[in-house]
């Protein structure tokens, strides 16, 4: 398997310089969505071909394989946080993608990553249409 290590940077908030500590860090600033695959490449080109709905819809994602984890956050990720993403994604026996609302909660488990799924899902979020509403006027 082709070792990748790719982090797609976009338009995203500031973010300090400092390392992400913890996922608690991105609460009311990002959605999550955290993926445990064995295929990086299949999930990062889905991720790279969605990368403007991701943007719009303020999705920060972790892809985690083995010990390798892959971000588009455009910043430094701490062994901490690491290690709290692996805690979300191993305890898992409901899937191997988490989604996470803006705050801060689990919003869906599914097995596979199915991205169209997950936009609907946000696209109904409270949060999200006012967003929407926002960006409209």
């Amino acid at each position: 398997m082709l070792t990748l290590f790719a982090v797609f940077i976009l338009s995203l908030p500031a973010y300090s310089n400092s390392a992400l500590n913890t996922l608690s860090e991105l609460e009311w600033k990002n959605r999550l969505i955290l993926v445990k695959t064995d295929d990086n490449d299949v999930v990062l080109a889905l991720f790279n071909k969605y990368r403007e709905a991701i943007d719009e819809r303020h999705i920060i994602w972790f892809v985690q394989n083995n010990n390798q984890l892959l971000s588009n956050y455009p910043g430094e990720l701490s062994k901490g946080l690491k290690e709290e993403i692996g805690g979300y994604t191993v305890e898992s026996d409901l899937g191997n993608m988490i989604l996470i609302g803006k705050d801060g909660y689990v919003k869906s488990r599914n097995n596979g990553l199915n991205i169209e799924s997950i936009f609907e899902q946000i696209d109904q979020m409270p949060m999200r249409r006012y967003e929407m509403q926002q960006q409209a006027n």
